[in-house]
């Protein structure tokens, strides 16, 4: 799992448990101890303070953590006055990263903030503001002090929004001391904690589901049905932007046909759920219009029938990914601000839940690539010659893929009669895919195939390389192409026969210290379907070593922006002392790395060498 998956996983948790605490209306202390308790285990703020009105214009602190006892007994903060007072005035989050530092800050910032960095949230009922939450001394797991961000203040918004629902539910819970001049009144305040209540359940439910971390569409539905019985709605539907963010699409429906629902479409900025998703800004319609265009008419009637409506962003980090749009109630009545304030944290619950599946499904696809590309390496891997023992040659060779996987290909194997017998021969191989990844690695897999299947037995290499030329080309995409070179070397007979398929020249440094560069004899493979490639000859004599290699070594780059170059590799060659190969091409392949170093190799890194006893 990825930190970020794993970090909304915690933070369904940390909200979940808020949830389940503040559904029991327990007293108001407890409640705001419990809201503190999310803001710090969430966010990391070490220092808090949560704020709410005594009187018309004054606000002052209720609960707080690290902030000293004298403060909180002088607190008083006139509505309009200081960060705390203007937010309540105002209605509006404020996050300060520069409140400056010694004696630059307000005085009022030295006595209350160790660091510079602050947020100052809203508790809101609607329009009203019941408080303010207060958060500063945000610290890492080494107890260092951060600043914070734009994430930190969406979640404190969040939880915000599950303050306002429970000191809103506790503030109207009826009372014995009603008499019947209020009856009314409390039977509305019953309402109100009723669906407050419910609401709360039906958060409980929602983030339970994201705990189990169930199908994102049982979870969206669970949201949708949940929010509908709630608030006494007869429709309504939950709709995500696509992969382009050009359109939204319903993903649950409850009293809309089926077929609108499997093919409606509305473009971003079109309609009301269009404009919500283009704006971000949630909509309560207490007296709706009637559909403004043909994406509003097909999603139900041509006028709403109550007249009333809401419809809510889904959002992440300020990001929108979709749209809560809820219909028509039941008993004719429009819908209130507290169902407006339900729905939005039903909406904010929503909005985690995709956010946390796309997450969880990302970090499942990345884990399943990493697997699969592990299975593709190793099996690559696999296909790395084992030692072979010809009479009179020795020879080794490393390939080494810059990506988990490579498109590189050497090989070096015993030529045997139709009998099985070996004839004294050794085939050479290098080759080098255009790219490297996967698809590089696939067509490299089928060239070795073809050629460990067509090699023995043939008298010609230009025939074989020509049929293999044939077989890459039906098979791999116009783009996709294959450099290789093929030597058979006979020591008995004091030959080497090569084609090279536009492969970088193979080098045979002679006994007497002179240096023979090959030629390409055709086309790199898998170009055209048709080609002609030339087989050549050259003597070779006890004492002459062969060197293969990819473009991967001559084009590696140093952090000067140098590359290591033909001529260089043209050095190394001449300067091959009399050691075993394998020590030899251990020893370059340092060499390389050294000059490349701090960087990495930009390509597959692949050498074959073979030296005539």
């Amino acid at each position: 799992m990825s930190a970020e998956a794993a970090s909304l996983r915690a933070t369904v948790a940390v909200l979940y448990n808020l949830a389940d605490r503040i559904r029991l209306r327990d007293d108001l202390g407890r409640t705001l101890d419990h809201v503190g308790a999310a803001v710090t285990d969430l966010i990391g703020a070490h220092r808090w303070s949560i704020m709410l009105r005594t009187e018309p214009d004054v606000i002052r602190i209720h609960s707080a953590q690290g902030v000293p006892a004298e403060v909180i007994r002088e607190s008083r903060v006139r509505v309009g006055d200081g960060l705390a007072g203007g937010v309540a005035a105002s209605g509006e989050a404020c996050l300060l990263n520069d409140l400056g530092s010694g004696a630059n800050r307000p005085e009022s910032a030295q006595r209350h903030y160790r660091s510079a960095s602050a947020m100052c949230v809203p508790i809101r009922i609607g329009k009203e503001v019941l408080g303010v939450i207060n958060v500063t001394d945000k610290q890492d797991a080494n107890g260092a002090l951060r600043a914070f961000t734009e994430h930190d203040l969406a979640l404190t918004q969040l939880i915000a929004g599950h303050a306002a629902l429970a000191i809103d539910a506790i503030r109207t819970r009826p009372t014995p001391e009603i008499d019947g001049r209020e009856a009314a009144s409390a039977e509305r305040a019953s309402d109100l904690v009723r669906v407050q209540s419910a609401g709360f359940q039906v958060l409980s439910r929602v983030t339970a589901r994201m705990a189990e971390a169930a199908d994102l569409e049982e979870v969206l539905n669970e949201v949708l049905r949940g929010t509908i019985d709630l608030l006494g709605a007869a429709r309504g539907s939950l709709m995500l932007l696509d992969e382009t963010r050009s359109e939204l699409r319903m993903l649950a429906a409850v009293g809309v046909p089926e077929e609108i629902v499997r093919t409606l479409r509305v473009p971003l900025g079109h309609g009301i759920a269009g404009e919500v998703a283009q704006s971000g800004e949630a909509v309560l319609m207490l007296d709706a219009p009637e559909a403004r265009n043909d994406e509003d008419k097909a999603a139900g009637s041509k006028r709403y029938r109550t007249r009333s409506a809401m419809s809510l962003p889904l959002k992440r980090e300020g990001e929108v990914l979709g749209v809560l749009n809820i219909n028509d109630r039941h008993d004719a009545a429009e819908f209130t601000e507290a169902d407006f304030l339900v729905a939005k944290a039903l909406a904010n619950q929503a909005g985690l839940a995709v956010a946390t599946a796309r997450l969880m499904n990302e970090s499942i696809r990345a884990a399943e690539a990493r697997r699969s590309l592990e299975v593709a390496r190793s099996i690559q891997r696999s296909f790395l010659p084992d030692p072979v023992s010809v009479p009179g040659v020795e020879v080794g060779g490393m390939s080494e893929p810059c990506d988990e996987t490579g498109g590189d290909y050497i090989d070096y194997f015993a030529e045997t009669g139709s009998d099985g017998t070996p004839t004294g021969a050794l085939y050479v191989i290098c080759g080098d895919v255009s790219g490297h990844g996967i698809a590089s690695a696939l067509v490299m897999s089928m060239a070795r195939a073809f050629l460990r299947a067509l090699l023995p037995g043939s008298n010609s290499l230009a025939d074989v390389i020509a049929r293999v030329n044939r077989l890459i080309e039906a098979d791999t995409p116009p783009d996709q192409y294959m450099t290789l070179f093929i030597a058979r070397i006979d020591p008995d007979a004091g030959r080497l026969r090569y084609v090279s398929a536009g492969h970088e020249p193979a080098l045979i440094r002679r006994h007497d210290g002179t240096i023979l560069e090959t030629e390409s004899t055709g086309m790199p493979l898998g170009m055209l379907d048709f080609g002609d490639f030339e087989e050549r000859e050259v003597t070779i004599n006890p004492g002459d070593r062969l060197f293969l290699s990819t473009d991967g070594l001559s084009e590696a780059m140093g952090p000067s922006g140098e590359r290591y170059g033909r001529a260089r590799l043209l050095e190394d060659v001449l300067a091959w002392p009399d050691s075993p190969v394998d020590v030899w091409v251990q020893a370059l392949h340092a060499k390389v790395q050294a000059f490349c170093r701090p960087l990495r190799f930009e390509d597959d890194f692949s050498v074959v060498v073979a030296q005539i006893r």
